[in-house]
């Protein structure tokens, strides 16, 4: 665990299996997470949207905040789940770690325990965020030892639209192996990112989660460091 986050690994790359022959001298393919390409172009068309929904709210507040007003909040919840290979009772110190979850998060630059305590419920930790310069503040709302560790955001920086984001984290023994669940809810802030997460931001957080338990498998049996640049094999997610 004496890695330090943010920091590039060396040399190997992993290639993504979303396409599982991508093409020939694309230097982009299926990164999870890339400061490039088209992964960056929807967030600034989701930051162009937020904006002009901004300026909708100045020039129209009365219907603004009547929309605001009626508008009923919805969650959207995603299952994954991978096989990794190693039992679980190897996995969970790994998994409990939990002020190092850029060590296996592909959309996490930084991150770093911020409470007294380093795990269990009420433990707090800051993450920086590949994407748009976001960062968030979490907390641990729920910890079962050598099972479950669920996580919510209670504080969120530059990343327009969402009010609510939780990660829970299952492990549960397969022979000699373990599969890992991961579990996504979160709501937008309202109908006009309702939609937007309908037409665009579903799909998006639901390769995110992919990369998520990807990148985990990938640290926990290699040691590897996975970042924004590292190649993933989401073939291996499953819907759970």
């Amino acid at each position: 665990m004496g890695h330090k986050c943010g920091r590039h690994r060396s040399g190997r790359v992993i290639k993504a299996a979303i396409n599982p022959q991508p093409r020939a001298g694309d230097p982009e393919g299926d990164r999870i997470a890339t400061r490039h390409g088209s992964k960056v172009s929807f967030y600034y068309f989701y930051y162009f949207l937020y904006n002009n929904y901004y300026f909708y709210n100045k020039i129209r507040p009365h219907t603004a905040a009547h929309t605001q007003k009626d508008y009923m909040e919805k969650f959207t919840v995603l299952k994954r789940a991978i096989d990794i290979n190693m039992p679980t009772h190897k996995v969970w110190p790994i998994l409990a770690d939990f002020g190092n979850i850029c060590h296996g998060h592909p959309a996490v630059r930084k991150s770093r325990v911020t409470s007294v305590q380093t795990s269990g419920v009420g433990a707090t930790r800051h993450c920086d965020f590949t994407m748009m310069g976001g960062s968030a503040e979490e907390r641990v709302t729920e910890w079962v030892e050598g099972q479950t560790v669920t996580v919510e955001v209670y504080e969120l920086h530059k990343m327009p639209g969402l009010k609510t984001v939780k990660l829970r984290l299952d492990i549960m023994p397969k022979g000699n192996a373990t599969v890992l669940t991961g579990t996504m809810t979160y709501s937008m802030q309202n109908a006009f990112f309702d939609l937007v997460n309908t037409l665009v931001m579903k799909s998006m957080n639901t390769k995110l989660l992919n990369g998520i338990l990807a990148g985990h498998k990938m640290y926990i049996e290699t040691g590897e460091l996975v970042t924004d640049k590292t190649w993933l094999d989401l073939s291996l997610v499953s819907p759970a």
